[in-house]
């Protein structure tokens, strides 16, 4: 009886302990959850302040631009992509992009509208990524039209916008936009005038100041996060909380503070060279990979935005040296991100443009030819 009484008492007090251990992780739960909403509190006041900047497209329009490219996007024919791709890569006649462009017309003029906004409202309501192929067929519609350059400005309002964004996805769509705008305009830009060149120019170097300034930002996302998880309806299907005191609450509020500690550092790395970013960020991207939380590790991949960030800000300088060397100047010798200066091999047909970027399956590319293609 004496041994039963010890196993008894034991048990009881093994009992007790898992209790207190379970009531001080749901406390340390709720405390971690707490601090959390007040880093999202200070966060959610950041984003409240617009976005207010001196259109590249003028007079300015006092006003949210959010609304007008809201309304180019719904405003595109529901087949504009296949429209265009077949003028674009299957030889369709040139009537094809004419009628395009004309079915377009409200779409672009609310571009157009949304570029000469005097500021972009960014709110954590507004958590609904744009589509990256709508917002692709709305810049090459826009690259299609004759008058080019004033809709290839609008475009690069529209990508600058979209990239600093709070909001992963619509950051990478703005970025991907910038990015490409080369590629949509290279077998343009012989057609257009020293006036129309010189615009573009100027248009090209604040964007590019402007992406260079501006750090990648997840905010947004650790906002967004924090009020989904603020249901209790989805905490309570949160799974492997086992590592957190089986706390859902600890386990969401460590989410939110990687998050809101990776904006940190996305804001020191921004002004920082490449040999020195690149280390943290694959320090950082490991520690992601290696998180002992699921819903971290799932958003590895966004350690790699600054990256991409810099990758568009070279890309960028690819098309401003061909549009100075177009316009009769020496070209300018811009170095990408990375550290390397951009090679511009000038012939007599074309002007070949090349930048080396690490984690690249080689060289990315730029070629504008000094005659313009019958078909653009």
């Amino acid at each position: 009886m004496r041994g039963v009484s010890i196993a008894i008492g034991a048990f009881a007090v093994l009992i007790a302990a898992l209790a207190a251990a379970g009531f001080g992780a749901h406390l340390e739960g709720e405390r971690r959850w707490h601090a959390a909403l007040d880093r999202v509190d200070a966060l959610e006041a950041r984003l409240e302040e617009p976005l207010a900047r001196t259109p590249l497209l003028g007079p300015a329009i006092d006003g949210d631009a959010w609304p007008h490219y809201d309304a180019a996007l719904a405003a595109l024919p529901p087949d504009a992509h296949e429209r265009w791709h077949a003028w674009r890569w299957k030889d369709a006649p040139d009537a094809t992009r004419v009628a395009l462009i004309a079915d377009c017309r409200d779409a672009l003029a609310a571009l157009a509208r949304g570029a000469r906004s005097s500021r972009v409202a960014f709110q954590a309501e507004c958590v609904d990524a744009t589509s990256l192929r709508t917002a692709r067929t709305l810049a090459n519609v826009a690259l299609a039209t004759d008058d080019v350059i004033p809709h290839a400005i609008a475009v690069l309002q529209y990508g600058a916008d979209l990239a600093a964004s709070p909001f992963v996805i619509d950051a990478m769509i703005g970025r991907a936009l910038l990015g490409n705008l080369g590629i949509g305009l290279a077998r343009r830009l012989a057609r257009c005038d020293d006036a129309s060149l010189a615009r573009l120019a100027e248009a090209l170097e604040r964007v590019d100041r402007w992406t260079t300034e501006r750090p990648v930002r997840l905010d947004g996302e650790a906002i967004a996060f924090a009020r989904l998880a603020g249901t209790g309806e989805y905490r309570a299907t949160l799974q492997d909380t086992w590592r957190f005191g089986f706390s859902a609450e600890w386990m969401a509020a460590d989410h939110v503070d990687r998050l809101a500690d990776t904006d940190a550092t996305f804001a020191v790395l921004a002004s920082c060279p490449w040999v020195d970013a690149g280390p943290t960020i694959d320090a950082l991207g490991r520690s992601y990979e290696q998180s002992e939380n699921w819903l971290t590790r799932c958003m590895a991949g966004i350690v790699h935005m600054e990256w991409t960030r810099r990758r568009t800000i070279a890309r960028l300088r690819m098309l401003r040296i061909a549009v100075d060397v177009l316009r009769g100047l020496d070209a300018p010798p811009l170095v990408d991100p990375f550290g390397d200066r951009i090679a511009c091999d000038i012939t007599p047909d074309a002007i070949r443009l090349s930048i080396g970027t690490p984690r690249s399956d080689g060289y990315h590319r730029l070629i504008v030819p000094f005659a313009s293609a019958e078909q653009f």
